[in-house]
């Protein structure tokens, strides 16, 4: 007997939350055995779980297809649930209903943000890299409600954590966008965190794409020179009222031990400057400073689609080598985008240096390919404590670590991170070589989905090259499943397409000064060849690999826009004459 399951509604970067007031909605046949046949659906929402209170039919809709039914009631509110189930008619018989699969709405306006961005004041981090800021905010509850939702976003990388717990395993967060026109929020459940009585809310702010360095020309400040924090905290309570604690001017701010922070160089960390308990509640602030209330954010507000970064793998060194310098090279035998996480045991002051890179040469790292890159995490003991160390708000491109440090090295790990596109595809064959070749193609796409689709992992660029994602789409959604990854990512190449429909090289964009890397010359803004197709390439591969016609339909403007600009670029002869269109 076959049954519907795996209901999926809308485009969200998990199971929490819908990104979308009127959400598509997908779902599986399961069992039956072969030659099964989907005649037609059905699909009821309802405002309690039992559906007996405002239900909602499609109807019977006569349709063989799974994948993206409209959504049959009225446009969802900022935090409003529903409930959806779906039924089927398969080969002339109809399966019971689904389980019933859960709409909830998050905050879908600016204005429903009644909590400020707050920053460091005087903040050194405008003009060069500095420490990262801190932040806290202890508060009393009386009750921890029947719901609560922590929607938290960042003018740079956040790290958040209720009562010295963190709320996710999630990295680098939000993920990078076009900042200037929208950032993502991310929404947690932090039911399990809260207590009756006092708690606190900590969060550590960091550069990342947001100011931090960017391209081999090293930019900063890139949309903008100010790194804030933003959250709200809301309680539901059952009789209907919400309890909302968020950042505003009453928050604490301080630095702490990580003492700057970047994509490319990676971390330094003085564990002498820790301010040990301030993520817990009775910690001592009252010599923290108040913060800065930064002006509200202007660019769209909404709910991440894509996927969030996490780490996916955890991988221990195949071989150790001891150079003539007394540091040990450490290799993973695979090449990823990760970390490298160590337990140390040492001195106060002693020092731990982390170096990365992809390949060797004549035993040693080699690291020209990574151009101004530093690859390299830092740490300065505090005290003879083992302590286990893993950076934040960076990441690198290796297969090799050479550690310099005096202290005892008592572990390391490598920690392979990705956006967490989920595996779909598995091929094997009786070939070794062929099988490596995928495992490759596997693992190139695990280190270039990183936030966005990127050309590498390593060296100072890491940017979402249009020409890259259009020749890779096809193949990388068919290991993985790259279709909010991917549509969230051509969302952002939209945003950046110029006037004239002209696609940038790479999304998000990187607006520089006029006179800068691409102040509106052809080399960059005015599209090129096989690069530009990606407003057009990237939408059909979604389509193809998961009959995303959403995808087609939110990018049919955007696709238009480009092949009118081709037009527009033609000879009489239509042709685009020699030198007005290539690259690299």
């Amino acid at each position: 007997m076959s049954t519907v399951g795996n209901i999926r509604i809308g485009r969200s970067a998990d199971a929490l939350v819908v990104a979308q007031s009127r959400p598509v909605i997908s779902w599986q046949i399961l069992g039956g055995g072969n030659d099964l046949r989907q005649d037609a659906y059905e699909i009821e929402v309802a405002s309690d779980a039992a559906f007996s209170k405002n239900v909602v039919t499609s109807g019977q809709v006569k349709s063989s297809s799974v994948t993206q039914a409209q959504w049959p009631d009225t446009a969802l509110k900022s935090r409003e649930i529903r409930y959806v189930r779906v039924k089927a008619q398969i080969n002339g018989t109809w399966t019971a209903w689904s389980a019933v699969a859960t709409a909830e709405a998050p905050l879908f306006a600016n204005k429903e943000w009644t909590s400020k961005p707050i920053a460091l004041p005087n903040d050194p981090g405008k003009k060069g890299k500095a420490p990262s800021a801190i932040f806290r905010k202890e508060f009393d509850l009386a009750s921890t409600g029947v719901r609560t939702r922590l929607y938290v976003t960042a003018q740079g990388l956040f790290d958040i954590q209720i009562n010295g717990k963190a709320v996710s395993d999630e990295l680098l967060n939000p993920a990078w966008t076009s900042y200037k026109q929208r950032i993502a929020f991310r929404t947690f459940d932090v039911s399990s965190l809260l207590t009756k009585g006092k708690n606190v809310i900590s969060m550590v702010i960091a550069d990342g794409w947001y100011r931090g360095q960017l391209t081999w020309e090293q930019y900063r400040n890139v949309f903008g020179d100010t790194a804030a924090a933003q959250c709200q905290l809301e309680i539901h309570e059952s009789n209907g009222s919400i309890t909302k604690i968020g950042t505003d001017d009453s928050w604490k701010v301080s630095t702490g031990e990580i003492q700057s922070a970047d994509i490319y160089d990676g971390v330094t960390i003085d564990f002498n400057k820790e301010q040990k308990g301030w993520r817990q509640s009775g910690f001592d602030d009252s010599k923290w400073g108040k913060v800065e209330v930064c002006p509200v954010i202007r660019a769209k507000l909404f709910p991440m689609t894509s996927p969030p970064v996490r780490v996916t793998e955890s991988i221990k060194a195949i071989s150790e080598t001891k150079t003539s310098r007394g540091s040990v090279i450490y290799d993973f035998g695979q090449n990823m985008a990760g970390l490298v996480r160590i337990k140390v045991k040492g001195k106060a002051g002693d020092k731990v240096t982390i170096t990365h890179a992809e390949v060797l040469k004549e035993g040693e790292l080699h690291r020209a390919l990574l151009r101004t890159a530093k690859a390299e995490d830092n740490y300065t003991l505090a005290d003879s404590n083992e302590i286990e160390i893993s950076p934040l708000f960076t990441f690198h491109g290796f297969r090799y670590a050479e550690i310099t440090t005096s202290a005892q090295i008592t572990s390391v790990i490598a920690d392979a991170i990705h956006s967490d596109v989920a595996r779909i595809g598995h091929f094997e064959t009786s070939n070794p070589l062929l099988n490596k070749l995928h495992s490759n193609t596997m693992w190139s796409q695990r280190g270039n989905f990183v936030s966005v689709p990127t050309d590498c992992p390593q060296r100072d660029e890491r940017l979402g090259w249009t020409g890259d994602a259009q020749a890779f789409a096809p193949t990388a959604s068919t290991i993985h499943d790259c279709e909010n990854f991917l549509s969230s990512w051509l969302v952002d190449l939209e945003l950046d397409q110029q006037p004239d429909g002209g696609v940038t090289n790479f999304s998000p964009d990187i607006p520089v000064e006029p006179g800068g890397m691409h102040a509106n010359t052809v080399d960059f803004y005015g599209g090129r060849a096989g690069w530009g197709d990606a407003a057009t390439i990237v939408p059909w591969a979604l389509y193809e690999a998961y009959g995303d016609v959403q995808t087609l339909r939110d990018q049919y403007n955007s696709m238009v826009r480009w092949v009118d600009y081709l037009e527009s670029k033609c000879a009489p002869d239509g042709l685009i004459p020699e030198g007005e269109f290539e690259f690299g």
